[in-house]
């Protein structure tokens, strides 16, 4: 086995540190309203003397996500006339790549002016993908708070691409305490109907008047349990007609620390989960303990042609930005 390495940048009060297995976020540090700097996102406990912690990827906890991340129903999908199958992880469904995640690899982690570029290159021999991808996710971060992601890909084939950080945040700063209490709001009226193996239906459902309404800020708790948890992929809002373009897609706050996460992103859709099984992971964690908002495109799109296509084409160069941007109710 590789050896595990981890790698830390700091800018101002700012600071995170990344793995080079899964391109993972073992720490994202930022100030609260007075001025205590804590880390806000989930960790492998005690992962440097339990390294196979690491290497299980349970929950997939704060690595990146692909080729495609979300569910793949059959799990297969046809592109150019050729089928390609996979095997399921849960019924018939394959959810985050399965065994053969991004978070199980070892990527190549390089020094930059602002943080980190990671780079992986991934055969179809090895995930069942078409032809040979080249991936490329840059970390940085800036003095004012800004947490930027980038994705770059560039495949030999015409393949569908679907990168995402699974990073679970909670802004308390305090892991023994679940996420309730925090506040969201999204700029979002409407989210993918999800069949019973949460997969997409194809309809693009409202959601006022309904258990999933961020469009005005609330507690996360307030209407959970009739949501029966969060695990929903939402759609962006953005000018009739458009599916791309940066823009700000979500505001989450927590009243006890003050920290506030505004979040931007080019991508059509973001999965809204707020860790419902969290403690089937064994990870010391309970459930609702983290939320995530995981940046991407619709769930099962290679398989429903009236979402956005995710498809890139061969030669052809994807990219992609979300950014985490983090600051105080002072």
């Amino acid at each position: 086995m590789e050896k595990i390495t981890e790698y830390t940048f700091r800018n101002g009060e700012y600071s995170f540190s990344i793995l080079n297995l899964g391109a993972h976020i073992s720490s994202l540090c930022v100030p609260d309203r007075d001025g205590k700097v804590e880390n806000v996102v989930l960790t492998y406990p005690d992962w440097k003397s339990n390294p196979e912690a690491l290497l299980a990827g349970k929950a997939c906890l704060n690595f990146i996500v692909g080729r495609f991340a979300n569910r793949i129903s059959g799990p297969s999908f046809t592109l150019g006339g050729k089928k390609y199958t996979f095997k399921p992880d849960k019924g018939d469904v394959m959810c985050h790549c399965g065994e053969n995640n991004f978070a199980h690899r070892f990527w190549e982690v390089r020094k930059i002016d602002n943080g980190f570029l990671c780079h992986l290159r991934v055969h179809e021999a090895e995930d069942g993908f078409p032809g040979t991808m080249d991936t490329w996710v840059k970390y940085t971060m800036t003095s004012g708070g800004n947490f930027t992601i980038h994705y770059k890909a560039l495949c030999s084939e015409d393949c569908p691409v679907n990168l995402t950080s699974h990073a679970y945040f909670n802004l308390s700063g305090d892991f023994t305490k679940d996420i309730l209490k925090e506040r969201a709001v999204f700029d979002s009226d409407s989210l993918a109907a999800l069949d019973s193996r949460k997969v997409p239906t194809g309809e693009i459902m409202k959601t006022a008047g309904t258990c999933f309404d961020f469009s005005f800020e609330h507690e996360i708790g307030d209407r959970i349990e009739e949501a029966g948890g969060y695990d929903h992929p939402y759609t962006v809002r953005r000018d009739f007609g458009k599916s791309r373009g940066y823009t700000h897609f979500a505001r989450i706050s927590d009243p006890d620390s003050g920290r506030v996460m505004d979040c931007y992103t080019d991508l059509p859709s973001f999965q809204f989960y707020t860790a419902n099984t969290l403690a089937k992971a064994n990870l010391g964690y309970g459930n609702h303990q983290a939320l995530c908002l995981e940046t991407q495109f619709y769930p099962d799109t290679p398989n429903i042609k009236s979402f956005p296509s995710c498809t890139v084409k061969g030669g052809q160069i994807f990219e992609s930005s979300t950014t985490y941007s983090f600051s105080t109710d002072k």
